[in-house]
């Protein structure tokens, strides 16, 4: 059955040059081109960065969370369909023949592996969305770091396998770390109105990081 590592990654959503993915990747240490972290990271500059705000102006983290957790419900409860357990009681239970017959026969192992793998991929990604969302404090919060830099951080963890950090250095007065290094190229990149100088940002990218990681269930660095 095949894994979503061997599925054939989509093209990004966004059209950018090859040197500017490049420049971000390097940030994050990635020492060649990866397709399937960019098409990740189109995504989270849509979700947070490059969407229209007019259409969003009433849209609440609340009702975010809401259809997220439906979409995530949904794909867990498929996922649970096509994946069989070696259980002897559902052996003899017709209903569960019937569901082999669907899943296997009328699907085939090719189709129900690549479903299986787009479904876990799915759930992923909203699992690390739902965690993204900043807090409903009754009306739509203009803040896209912080869910940039929640959606980053999950990233710098998986690439890395390293907590993501932010310090600051008194000697210099400046923020200083790899994650910001990359939250920084990210911006550059597709939100320079973001970066309001190494202080503001090292700030608000160390409060989010503070949250991020209390969600996370991470001791505090």
């Amino acid at each position: 059955m095949p894994t979503l590592d061997q599925l054939e990654p989509p093209d990004p959503h966004l059209d950018l040059p090859e040197e500017d993915w490049r420049k971000i990747e390097t940030a994050l240490g990635l020492k060649k081109p990866d397709p399937w972290f960019r098409n990740k990271l189109a995504n989270h500059v849509l979700l947070y960065v490059k969407w229209p705000e007019p259409q969003l102006d009433r849209v609440r983290p609340s009702h975010l969370r809401k259809s997220i957790k439906k979409i995530l419900k949904d794909a867990e409860s498929l996922r649970t369909y096509l994946v069989f357990e070696n259980d002897e009681e559902e052996q003899d239970d017709p209903q569960e023949w019937a569901r082999a017959v669907v899943v296997y026969r009328l699907l085939s192992l090719h189709d129900t592996g690549t479903l299986v793998s787009s479904l876990e991929g799915t759930i992923k990604t909203m699992e690390g969305a739902l965690a993204s969302l900043p807090p409903d404090k009754g009306g739509r919060r203009h803040d896209a770091l912080y869910g940039l830099v929640h959606v980053l951080a999950l990233d710098y963890l998986e690439a890395t396998g390293k907590p993501p950090t932010v310090t600051f250095d008194p000697r210099g007065n400046q923020y200083r770390s790899p994650f910001l290094d990359f939250v920084e190229a990210v911006l550059k990149v597709f939100a320079p109105q973001l970066i309001k100088g190494n202080l503001a940002l090292g700030k608000a990218t160390q409060r989010a990081l503070k949250d991020w990681r209390t969600r996370m269930g991470m001791d505090k660095t």
